[in-house]
């Protein structure tokens, strides 16, 4: 690769397999906590965006919608993280 060279020669800490390489993840303690709560919000926010289903029938616009607004949660979900960890 092009960065190869530099990167062998100036930054070993950056190579997995170099000795002075120590793998940083930051919440990696908090990890399976993290995912699961990812997951129950989504699917809250999935059974909150389907109520339009239960007392009525159901077509494919009100599917769309209930699956748009949890990919809509996502994205600014992701975004507002992205937002502040740039700040």
């Amino acid at each position: 690769m092009i960065c190869d060279k530099d990167l062998s020669a100036n930054h070993s800490f950056y190579q997995r397999h170099s000795a002075d390489y120590k793998p940083y993840t930051f919440f990696s303690w908090a990890q399976p906590w993290i995912a699961w709560m990812g997951l129950i919000g989504c699917i809250l926010v999935f059974c909150f965006s389907s109520a339009t289903w239960w007392n009525t029938p159901v077509n494919f616009t009100k599917v769309a919608v209930a699956y748009a607004a949890v990919r809509y949660f996502l994205n600014v979900a992701s975004l507002t993280t992205l937002a502040n960890s740039e700040s």
